[in-house]
């Protein structure tokens, strides 16, 4: 028996510290591995609301480890329906504040901060099909809120295209700066050398 009641002890440990340590690595996505592996889960957790219906606070457990919580409202109050005292979401192609279809590969694109992370992909316009858009970006940001890496905003093209330019805009005027001090340092040589040469110049002349 007491072996019995051990052996259960330590199940109940192991898991406890499976736990633990799953809810501690939700604070560190600190590599594209990781972003991408976390908006998958997030992106499951919303689709399993379509799978059957339930009540609203096992809705709100699947998305809180995700989601911050004006985007939950935002999320629930567009897409979710109460049927019979519980709820469920019905998909659709155009649900809004659901994650992109992410191809999740080289093509997504992810920005790292230390409190901000952007991850984003171009969309081109299909050839056919019964879908068509034009081309376009669609992106969420990231944030971290009490500690913990949350979904906080849909990003949209226009959003999107600004953020680049902006960041475009920073990379140019690093690079006219660190040109600007490689050129003052060019000129600062030059006045050396100056100096060194005209001194035997001026001796000979005394």
């Amino acid at each position: 028996m007491k072996k019995t009641m051990l052996c259960i002890f330590l199940l109940i440990l192991a898991f406890g510290n499976a736990q633990f340590t799953y809810a501690m690595e939700k604070d560190k996505l600190s590599e594209r591995k990781d972003v991408l592996l976390f908006l998958e889960e997030a992106f499951h957790a919303q689709v399993h609301l379509s799978e059957k219906h339930r009540e609203l606070s096992e809705v709100n457990s699947l998305l809180t480890p995700y989601f911050s919580d004006d985007y939950i409202n935002k999320f629930l109050k567009a897409n979710l329906v109460k049927e019979n005292g519980k709820y469920i979401i019905y998909g659709s192609d155009f649900a809004p504040y659901y994650i992109p279809y992410f191809q999740f590969s080289e093509n997504t694109e992810i920005d790292i901060d230390s409190q901000k992370i952007y991850v984003y992909e171009y969309f081109e316009s299909p050839d056919a099909g019964p879908l068509y858009y034009e081309d376009h970006y669609e992106g969420m940001l990231l944030e971290k809120i009490n500690g913990q890496w949350k979904v906080s905003k849909q990003l949209s093209d226009e959003e999107i295209t600004k953020y680049l330019s902006k960041n475009a805009k920073n990379e140019n005027s690093e690079v006219e700066k660190v040109s600007r001090l490689n050129k003052l340092a060019d000129l600062q040589v030059f006045a050396q050398l100056k100096v060194i040469f005209s001194l035997p110049f001026a001796q000979n002349g005394r």
